[in-house]
């Protein structure tokens, strides 16, 4: 169907009024899975986006032996609100910070543009919570 020449544009006669929900950021989301899973206790996340890279984020902490939970959101059907169970720090089936680096490397490989950021937050907590105890 061809577009007309011509599209008359009408000036609204009152200031439009309208409420949105927009969707979540993939690299926050990715971000905050990491440290709700370094945290101490439950944290739940609101609005997080779902995509193919959150999902395999929420799968290799999952791997790791972290709790999460995830569930529809009902303003915006490609969010979700992800409970995760931070264990203060421990990594449940981790092994050595080593270890984790190439599980986690490896997992990248499913997706090349696999949020390498999250990754260098992810080794940079192992790291610190390993050196600090």
């Amino acid at each position: 169907m061809a577009l007309p020449d011509l599209i008359e544009i009408v000036p609204l006669a009152q200031p439009a009024r309208a409420e949105i929900t927009v969707p979540g950021s993939k690299s926050i989301t990715n971000r905050a899975l990491i440290l709700a899973a370094l945290a101490d206790g439950e944290v739940t996340l609101a609005g997080a986006l779902w995509s193919e890279d959150t999902q395999i984020m929420v799968e290799c902490l999952q791997m790791l032996g972290f709790e999460i939970r995830v569930e529809n959101d009902s303003e915006e059907f490609c969010n979700r609100t992800i409970t995760v169970k931070g264990l203060g720090g421990k990594i449940p089936n981790g092994g050595t910070a080593e270890t984790r680096w190439s599980f986690l490397s490896a997992t990248r490989e499913r997706r090349r543009d696999f949020c390498r950021r999250s990754f260098v937050w992810a080794r940079a907590f192992i790291g610190w919570r390993e050196f600090h105890g």
